[in-house]
């Protein structure tokens, strides 16, 4: 729901048509044959991964052009929402992780 709520703000305020893929097991996502992969996950377009937990897994699906917006440290205590809004897991740091990716695209002719 979160990135869903961010595409249709980038969507809104930028004009950017952005894809959503929900990818529960990375896995069996990298079992599938090359080319439905990037017919899944263009290789010619950024990719950005948010995750919840440790950035790592994505790094092949975003290593090309994207980011993760991930976990890769532990310890920090607070209620769960203040520690997701903490680590930009809400609308504001999906949307803020998108466009400092694209801002390099972007920019050039």
């Amino acid at each position: 729901a979160l990135v869903l709520q961010a595409q249709a703000r980038l969507s809104a305020a930028h004009g950017l048509a952005l894809r959503v893929v929900s990818m529960p097991c990375v896995e069996r996502f990298e079992a599938q044959p090359q080319d439905w992969r990037h017919a899944v996950l263009p290789p010619q377009l950024p990719c950005i991964a948010v995750e919840a937990g440790h950035p790592q897994a994505w790094a092949r699906q975003t290593a090309r052009d994207g980011a993760v917006l991930g976990l890769a440290r532990f310890g920090e205590s607070a209620p769960g929402p203040v520690l997701m809004r903490h680590f930009g897991f809400s609308v504001d740091g999906v949307v803020a992780c998108v466009l400092r990716c694209l801002a390099p695209r972007r920019s050039t002719p």
